[in-house]
C-alpha cells in the first residue's frame, strides 16, 4: 500500500531548536503547544499548530528546557506550562509507542524470542534487529550481541524484561528477534526512537537479570498487555 512512493519520497531535514542542527524528522521529535498552552510531545508529527523540533534524546530536551528554547520557538512572551516534567511525559509516549511496535510485530509473525530461537535465527541471518531487555545479563548480551554484529542487525536495547514481557504477552523476555519481513523496519522504529532517547546507564548493562531464565515461549500469566 504506497510503500513505493514512499521509498522515493525524499528525507524531510528539521533543525533542533537547541543544537541548531538539521536532521531527518526520524532523529526529532516533534513538540507543539495543546489548547491551553502546555508543551506537550507530538512523536507522531501528526498534531496541529506550530511545531518545534528537539534532537531524541533526553539531555537535549533538558538543554531545551533550561535554555528557554521553547518560549523562543513558540515567539512567546513567558515561558510555556508543562515545561517540568516534559522529559518524563516524552519517555511515556516514546515507551507505549515501543511496546506497541513490539506487541504489532509479535502479530504480524516478526518476532522470535528465548535466547535459543534468537540465537538461531541470527546464525541464519535472517534478523533485522536484535532486541534485548536494558536489565538483561551481561553474558547473554555479549553472547547474542556478538552474533548480531556479525550479522549486520543492530542492537537495541530499549525496554525492561518486565516490558518485553507484558509487550509479547510471554513470560520473562530478555532477548527477542525482530525479523526481516514487510514492515520491519517500520516496526523497529518506535524501538530504536526509545533507545536513543534513554540511552541505558552502564551499571544497567552490566548487573542484569538471569539469561537462562529467558522463556519467551509460554504465554504471560492472565496474557495480560498493554498494547
Amino acid at each position: 500500500m504506497g510503500t513505493g512512493t514512499k521509498k522515493s519520497e525524499p528525507l524531510r531535514e528539521r533543525q533542533c531548536i537547541v543544537t541548531r542542527e538539521r536532521a531527518d524528522d526520524a532523529a526529532l521529535i516533534r513538540f507543539v503547544l495543546d489548547p491551553e498552552g502546555v508543551v506537550v510531545p507530538d512523536v507522531k508529527a501528526v498534531l496541529p499548530g506550530r511545531g518545534a523540533w528537539v534532537r531524541a534524546d533526553r539531555q537535549t530536551l533538558e538543554d531545551a528546557v533550561r535554555r528557554k528554547a521553547f518560549t523562543r520557538a513558540f515567539k512567546l512572551s513567558n515561558p510555556p506550562g508543562g515545561l517540568a516534567d516534559l522529559a518524563d511525559r516524552t519517555h511515556l509516549v516514546l515507551r507505549q509507542q515501543a511496546m506497541g511496535a513490539l506487541g504489532l510485530a509479535r502479530k504480524a509473525g516478526l518476532v522470535q524470542s528465548g535466547f535459543a530461537k534468537v540465537e538461531s535465527a541470527l546464525k541464519a541471518g535472517s534478523v533485522h534487529a536484535l532486541i534485548q531487555a536494558r536489565d538483561a545479563g551481561a553474558d547473554g548480551q555479549l553472547k547474542l550481541g556478538r552474533l548480531a554484529g556479525h550479522a549486520g542487525a543492530p542492537v537495541l536495547r530499549p525496554l525492561t524484561h518486565g516490558e518485553m514481557s507484558v509487550s509479547l504477552g510471554l513470560e520473562h523476555v530478555i532477548h527477542a528477534a525482530l525479523l526481516e519481513g514487510p514492515g520491519a523496519a517500520r516496526l523497529a522504529e518506535p524501538l530504536r526512537r526509545l533507545a536513543a532517547f534513554d540511552p541505558e546507564p552502564d551499571q544497567e548493562r552490566h548487573s542484569g537479570t538471569n539469561d537462562q531464565a529467558d522463556e519467551g515461549d509460554g504465554p504471560l500469566r492472565g496474557d495480560k498487555t498493554t498494547v
